[in-house]
């Protein structure tokens, strides 16, 4: 079992993974803005979303900081995990983080 870290640089790349690996995903976010990040698209069947949290950078008000998403690998196969950053109103997306994995 491994935890392998991505980041809004990874965005679009492919990663190889095992069943029992931990996608953990940091992409940076200011909530304060009303632009949030929230999944969009996965396999439930193949990863599940182990845990969605947020931490400030800082203890100034309506700093920014990192939202943090940790996907536990169920099973092998291959797919792709989709992130949106928008406000929650609104139709339009900011921001769009996308990985796709793959496992044997």
């Amino acid at each position: 079992m491994a935890t392998i870290n991505v980041s809004n640089s990874d965005s679009y790349g492919t990663i190889e993974v095992s069943p029992g690996d931990v996608i953990h995903i940091t992409l940076s976010e200011n909530p304060t803005t009303g632009y949030m990040w929230e999944t969009t698209e996965h396999n439930s069947s193949q990863i599940e979303l182990a845990s969605d949290s947020f931490k400030t950078a800082s203890s100034a008000a309506g700093g920014g900081g990192k939202h943090i998403f940790k996907f536990k690998v169920l099973a092998p196969g291959a797919g792709s995990i989709k992130l949106e950053n928008r406000q929650k109103w609104e139709k339009d997306t900011l921001e769009t983080f996308s990985l796709k994995y793959k496992s044997e």
